[in-house]
């Protein structure tokens, strides 16, 4: 128990350690957002969080990357891959945009520390990574570094054709910045080929969209490289002329441009003014071969063989050092091999995806056979408790064509009945009117023996009505007395007689009743039966 305690504890303590505060997730938040325009801005934020490690494993990836993409843009050389490795284990095919990234930025450390066995793998890995992405700048970025990749191996074709694939994706997504470099490393790539003239038209239109968007710096290395390609075509004048316009702004590329400013005057046959500018050039940097060319061939001319003899054996040594980073086999080799490899890997994974969907078939079948065998043992006893069902309706429908023959001899009984109370209906109608006729004559002679008969003998008519009207409405009176207990006996009567097709003036005359009293009967009765006005009493009636 106590072990357990201190385990619980050391794994608390643990993923403490391991969490990132708010104010630091702000801050990668904020560089992830400008490190492309302002990496010296997102560098400066970077160096605010103390230690990178006790960050949550996601937001440690994020900085490793965003580090090595901020100093790789602030023109730092980061020559160790570990920071770099954090971001390329971390991300992978649910993020492939920050692993395309991730695996491009450690070919950039494998370049800088002389790897170029790392570098060529780090960037197919990246080129998958953008492919699978569809991120158009990350693969601009990878195109350029192949075409390089391509320029130290001279497989010219191969370096033109990824430089203008780098250039199409730049202008697909209108990143004119990164357009001009694309532009300058082609307009180099013909520059190699000896194609003076494509690799300055190349070079005038990168001039012209730096000029346009305002970049010094970019201006300044168009003017470099149009320099370099005047020198080369012998126009020394224009080359002369774009060396001083470069060197107008200094920038990171001064020692190129001092060295095309020695080469140009060595051409010129003013030796001086070449050593002038070469002793400018503090760090030739990956000029340093024409750096030690130029001075060897200084010193040759001036007939110091020494001092060319020095210069002779750093060239030599320079030359070594490029052929020690190239690769052990050609780019095309390995990215092929690379390739061959991705796709056994993929169809190994292919071959494993096959076998288990034989597996799931296998399993679908057996659990359709095993369904099947059920189903026809179920439909079996469906088919048997039809059977059974289908006699007892056989036997159902013979009893049912006995009732309704009871049922037919029963109704025309009940014709019969309803004809004859119907004619003694019409019967009593016709007295009752011939009584009522008589009854005003007598009225008149005030003979009130007759009236008596008369009257005693309109009530035995109006009680065979209700009996008729009950016979042909099924027992309506006893119906509505039992529904409705507020009827009375006289509102009972006056409904029968409704239902015998009586007016209401013949109503309230037989009733001895005047209008108005006989009217709020009626409206008396339709509220004892709950009706609402547009309710019709006579259809309500006859319905009920």
């Amino acid at each position: 128990m106590r072990n357990f305690i201190i385990f619980l504890f050391l794994g608390c303590s643990f993923i403490a350690c391991n969490q990132t505060s708010i104010k630091e997730k702000q801050l990668l938040s904020l560089a992830d957002s400008i490190i492309s325009e302002q990496p010296d801005s997102a560098l400066h934020l970077l160096r605010n969080i103390d230690n990178y490690r006790h960050l949550a494993s996601p937001d440690r990836a994020l900085y490793a990357l965003l580090m090595t993409q901020a100093l790789d843009k602030c023109d730092s050389v980061v020559a160790s891959d570990t920071l770099i490795r954090i971001a390329t284990d971390y991300y992978g095919r649910k993020e492939p945009v920050r692993a395309g990234f991730s695996w491009f930025y450690l070919a950039r450390c494998e370049n800088n520390q002389g790897n170029a066995n790392g570098q060529a793998n780090a960037l197919l890995k990246a080129q998958e990574f953008a492919i699978r992405s569809t991120n158009y700048k990350l693969l601009g970025f990878v195109y350029s570094d192949k075409a390089r990749m391509y320029e130290q191996q001279d497989q010219l074709d191969s370096m033109l054709s990824c430089s203008k694939k780098a250039i199409s994706m730049f202008l697909l997504i209108k990143d004119y910045r990164n357009l001009i470099i694309g532009l300058l490393y082609a307009g180099q790539h013909y520059s190699i080929l000896n194609k003076e003239n494509t690799a300055l038209s190349y070079y005038l239109s990168a001039l012209h969209m730096a000029v346009k968007i305002k970049d010094t710096l970019l201006i300044t290395s168009c003017q470099r490289k149009i320099s370099f390609i005047c020198y080369k075509k012998k126009d020394y004048t224009a080359a002369k002329y774009y060396s001083f316009e470069s060197i107008k702004t200094s920038d990171l590329y001064d020692h190129s441009k001092f060295i095309n400013l020695g080469l140009i005057y060595f051409q010129l046959g003013k030796l001086d003014s070449a050593k002038f500018y070469l002793q400018k050039c503090t760090n030739p940097h990956e000029m340093a071969s024409s750096y030690y060319r130029l001075w060897k061939d200084i010193y040759k001319k001036e007939n110091l063989p020494r001092r060319a003899l020095i210069f002779a054996d750093k060239l030599l040594a320079t030359q070594d050092s490029l052929n020690k980073r190239s690769l052990s086999e050609s780019f095309a080799g390995l990215e092929k091999k690379y390739n061959y490899q991705r796709v056994s890997t993929e169809n190994q994974v292919l071959i494993i995806n096959n076998q288990r969907k034989y597996v799931t078939i296998l399993i679908l079948l057996f659990i359709l056979s095993t369904g099947g065998a059920l189903w026809f043992v179920l439909r079996n006893r469906h088919h048997k408790k039809l059977l059974e069902q289908q006699k007892r309706l056989t036997t159902k429908e013979e009893e049912l064509k006995q009732q309704a023959k009871a049922r037919e001899i029963l109704l025309q009984k009940q014709i019969e009945i309803q004809h004859n109370a119907l004619n003694s209906l019409n019967r009593l109608k016709m007295e009752l009117s011939e009584l009522m006729a008589s009854a005003n004559e007598e009225q008149t002679k005030s003979n009130r023996l007759v009236l008596s008969v008369q009257t005693n003998y309109r009530n035995t008519i109006l009680q065979e009505i209700a009996n008729n009207v009950n016979v042909l409405y099924n027992n309506i009176s006893k119906r509505l007395s039992s529904s409705f207990p507020a009827l009375l006996e006289n509102d009972i009567l006056i409904c029968c007689l409704l239902l015998a097709g009586l007016d209401n003036s013949s109503i309230y005359t037989i009733l001895s009743l005047q209008p108005k009293s006989y009217n709020v009967k009626r409206t008396r009765i339709r509220t004892k039966l709950h009706l609402q006005h547009e309710t019709n009493l006579v259809d309500f009636l006859a319905q009920f």
